[in-house]
């Protein structure tokens, strides 16, 4: 199992956990279901977004889904990246594997 996939499925838990402790603190509504559906659909939406940015920066630098999962998972877990977004991190990542100018 990739590292963002531990992520989205370390985040879905804690959004029903979070869904089920507020749903507990308020007696007598029927909240259960409908917390935890709106916890079903931020896990999803997180799920459509990360999908979506895999796929594009994919296409933007002609590298596959994979590898770019792969390298998500490990701006996920680098300390030393600084304030760097994601775009950035994979710029200067292949930036340093390929190769500059002709030769």
């Amino acid at each position: 199992m990739n590292k963002v996939d531990l992520y989205l499925l370390k985040n879905s838990f804690y959004f029903f956990l979070l869904a089920n402790i507020i749903a507990l603190l308020v007696p007598g509504n029927h909240l259960y279901p409908w917390l935890n559906a709106v916890a079903l659909g931020l896990s999803l939406l997180m799920l459509l977004l990360i999908r979506l940015t895999i796929v594009r920066y994919a296409r933007d630098f002609g590298t596959s889904r994979d590898e770019v999962k792969t390298l998500l998972g490990e701006y996920i877990e680098d300390d030393k990246r600084g304030k760097v977004s994601f775009y950035e991190y994979l710029k200067r990542r292949h930036a340093a594997t390929t190769p500059s100018g002709p030769r």
